[in-house]
């Protein structure tokens, strides 16, 4: 993917080198570096991955205070879990009782409202 911020960037140059000066256009292109290193350190790529993650997690705390809001119920109210390294654990119970609702916080999918 390092391919398409080279297009972009050669792009860009030759852009600036045909409307602008060369030294104009040395400096719009260390700019332009120093501004993609800063605000996209893991590329454009990863920069795009980071906002979809941002807006699942907003949608999925979102929905989680819907649904909360809906049922009136708190999920998983007082939940101490402490598992040790090669230590193989199972979540057992029955339909309802918050067993996603753990993993998705576990795994960072909702978030935890009472320690934010």
């Amino acid at each position: 993917m390092a391919a398409v911020g080279a297009i972009l960037l050669g792009s860009l140059q030759q852009i600036a080198t045909v409307t602008i000066s060369s030294a104009v256009n040395l400096l719009i292109v260390g700019l332009l570096l120093v501004a993609f290193v800063i605000i996209a350190p893991n590329g454009l790529v990863g920069l795009v991955q980071q906002r979809l993650r941002r807006r699942g997690h907003e949608r999925a705390a979102a929905r989680g205070k819907y649904q909360q809001a809906l049922c009136g119920f708190v999920a998983l109210d007082g939940i101490d879990l402490e598992v040790q390294p090669g230590e193989r654990l199972g979540l057992i119970g029955p339909n309802g009782s918050g067993k996603s609702t753990l993993v998705n916080c576990i795994c960072g999918t909702l978030q935890n409202e009472s320690a934010v």
